[in-house]
């Protein structure tokens, strides 16, 4: 995978995923931790500041896909080796489940033994014949799997970069963009696909005794001020459901309020929030998981996990 390697803003998000898997799993710290979702979880939390701040005694890797949404972080989930991290982190917002769009990772992690989701999530209204093609493809054919990281690494990244950029969640950061872009936000027969997605990720991660870390998050002001507040109290409501069912899951829903000024963009905030917001995220694992977290079901039942870090 090195090979594919072209820097921390060229290389594909294909390669950029499997890479850090791979060293995630290979990572000697006592307690290990993947964080998931799309590029709101990378903005939102530096995996880096993480692992400078509990040093040896958990080691992070963000392991985003931009654009996903609740199936595509059930697929990257599912597709995640199970003894690579005991602790799942998940960054959310109304864009999880209630915007509308395409599921932008089936092309790529949609594999033969995903085909029982056609049934059980009924995919054929939710997601294109084309992309689930492309996936059980990519299953049997590995020159078809690397197919974006190969011709990037020919052509450059300008000629074959244009799935990436249809990625970016916005383009504007005004008022006139963000009105546009919240009338794409809705409750309606996908997002009930999406929190059933959700559902089955928290169930997967349940049964692979991984502790589950959702954070509540939000949108720039200037979109979630525009949004029907129902669909805050509906997602509110429906991760306080699955906290209910799941003793493994760990929701933090106190995070501090972030201002249109933290904001470089409708998504995204800025450095300086990152860094402010990673320190708050920290203080919650510390006090809510560590002495918590269960080890992964391929160790040794009656090992201790630490219970101890650098105080964020």
């Amino acid at each position: 995978w090195l090979a594919f390697w072209q820097g921390r803003t060229g290389t594909t998000n294909l390669a950029r995923i499997e890479m850090k898997s791979l060293l995630l799993r290979e990572s000697r710290a006592g307690l290990k931790a993947a964080i998931l979702g799309n590029s709101q979880a990378h903005r939102q939390l530096n995996d880096q500041l993480l692992n400078q701040i509990f040093t040896t005694n958990l080691h992070t890797s963000e392991l985003h896909w931009p654009g996903s949404r609740a199936y595509d972080i059930y697929l990257v989930h599912h597709n995640l080796d199970p003894a690579a991290a005991q602790l799942i982190i998940c960054y959310v917002s109304e864009m999880i489940f209630y915007q509308d769009g395409p599921v932008d990772s089936v092309p790529v992690f949609f594999d033969f033994q995903n085909l029982p989701d056609l049934k059980k999530f009924n995919l054929a209204p939710n997601v294109s014949g084309r992309d689930l093609g492309y996936g059980l493809l990519g299953d049997v054919l590995p020159a078809f799997y690397l197919r974006d990281a190969v011709s990037q690494r020919l052509l450059g990244l300008g000629l074959v970069n244009i799935r990436q950029r249809s990625y970016a969640e916005t383009s504007g950061d005004n008022p006139d963009a963000a009105a546009k872009w919240a009338l794409s936000f809705r409750a309606n027969a996908a997002s009930a696909f999406e929190k059933s997605a959700f559902a089955c990720f928290a169930q997967d991660c349940a049964d692979r005794r991984q502790q589950l870390v959702i954070i509540a998050g939000q949108l720039n002001p200037l979109v979630s001020r525009r949004l029907d507040p129902a669909l805050r109290t509906d997602m509110m409501s429906f991760l306080h459901e699955l906290q209910q069912r799941f003793p493994n899951l760990h929701l933090i829903e106190n995070a501090p309020w972030q201002e249109v000024s933290e904001y470089t963009d409708l998504t995204h905030v800025n450095a300086e929030r990152r860094a402010a917001f990673t320190r708050f995220v920290a203080g919650q694992l510390q006090a809510i998981l560590l002495t918590n977290a269960a080890p992964p079901a391929s160790m040794d039942a009656g090992r201790r996990l630490p219970t101890t870090a650098t105080t964020p």
